[in-house]
């Protein structure tokens, strides 16, 4: 059980990759997500996103001609998800 809104959302990215085969996510994606999962939902789950893109954090990436889409990055699987 992952804590913290950027972990939440980097463990879900990554569980999409993996399962359900989904490179790429964004908000609506993984607001389904988090309902299946039972957490609850970031109060500004857009700017949760960007945090976790931040160079300061680096665990998500943003898809290149896709607004809005964003990509776990191979530090976001190793500090969070743990591979």
């Amino acid at each position: 059980e992952p804590r913290g809104d950027m972990r939440r959302v980097v463990t879900a990215a990554e569980a999409a990759r993996r399962h359900l085969g989904m490179e790429e996510v964004s908000e609506r994606e993984l607001a389904e997500l988090f309902d299946k999962l039972g957490w609850p939902r970031p109060k500004l789950f857009v700017q949760t996103l960007r945090n976790a893109a931040r160079r300061k954090f680096d665990w998500l990436q943003r898809v290149p001609g896709r607004v809005g889409y964003y990509t776990v990055t191979e530090k976001g699987r190793q500090e969070v998800v743990g591979g």
